[in-house]
């Protein structure tokens, strides 16, 4: 389930570890939690040419079963570290080393000793959600875009993320065509 991803960022016992926010950090297969419970995993970057702004691309699976491909923008990526339960960021897959016939963890130090992992990160530690997002443009776009292009692109962003919902929308109805009165149980409690 996605809460599993909003671990503390320091915990060596979870599934996922923080890691830098560097070009080179975010790997095809990183995780990106978002505070909120949603989970993406990152499948490519587009580099940014003299025509057209950059792009870091991850997979996405809705409720309803929809899987999909989305821009790095903050319609998308929800980072926000005051007032949410867990630590949201990026997080790369904890690796596991056999000591004695055993499987352990690897801890953080070891992953920022060894040559070949990700080193482990507390750059997305309360960090602030502008820092984050400025951070991110500037792997994305190392060169500033114009604003005429930075709007388009942000509307570009918004009109695919619009897209997905009237998607998502349609599978909805057609559910509850096909399975008239059917009620939906919802969660007892927000934890």
């Amino acid at each position: 389930q996605s809460g599993t991803a909003r671990t503390a960022l320091n915990d060596e016992t979870s599934d996922y570890y923080p890691v830098p926010l560097l070009r080179t950090a975010l790997r095809p297969g990183t995780v990106f939690a978002d505070p909120y419970g949603h989970t993406l995993i990152l499948v490519s970057w587009v580099p940014q040419t003299s025509s057209n702004p950059g792009l870091l691309l991850a997979v996405d699976a809705q409720p309803d079963g929809t899987v999909g491909i989305k821009r790095f923008w903050k319609g998308n990526f929800l980072f926000n570290t005051s007032g949410v339960i867990g630590e949201p960021g990026f997080k790369a897959f904890r690796p596991i080393r056999v000591v004695k016939g055993n499987p352990v963890l690897m801890s953080n130090k070891e992953l920022t000793e060894s040559a070949g992992f990700i080193p482990f990160s507390l750059q997305q530690r309360k960090m602030e959600s502008d820092v984050f997002y400025h951070t991110m443009e500037r792997l994305i776009n190392p060169k500033p875009l114009d604003p005429e292009a930075e709007l388009l692109d942000l509307i570009q962003a918004l009109y695919e993320q619009l897209l997905v919902r009237v998607t998502s929308v349609a599978n909805g109805e057609t559910h509850f065509r096909s399975h008239p009165g059917t009620v939906i149980p919802m969660p007892s409690s927000a934890t």
